[in-house]
């Protein structure tokens, strides 16, 4: 069985009276880039977060073993 092409589903939709629109798969791909570098900058953010986050964690947890640390902070 083979799909119908986009000439014979606009034919059909003229004689049903309905509007077919050919989709723009330049804007869709477009979109997806826009959509992945956005997740690509989230992630990149929480992962400098989490970085720092471990970082002052790990610095504290020196400070608390050693009291003369605390000039660190």
């Amino acid at each position: 069985m083979e799909n119908a092409g986009l000439e014979s589903l606009k034919s059909l939709a003229a004689g049903l009276e309905i509007n077919i629109v050919d989709s723009d798969k330049n804007h869709e791909i477009k979109q997806a880039r826009r959509e992945q570098q956005y997740v690509q900058k989230i992630k990149g953010f929480y992962k400098l977060l989490a970085v720092a986050l471990l970082s002052l964690l790990a610095l504290f947890i020196v400070a608390v073993n050693d009291a003369s640390n605390w000039s660190v902070f």
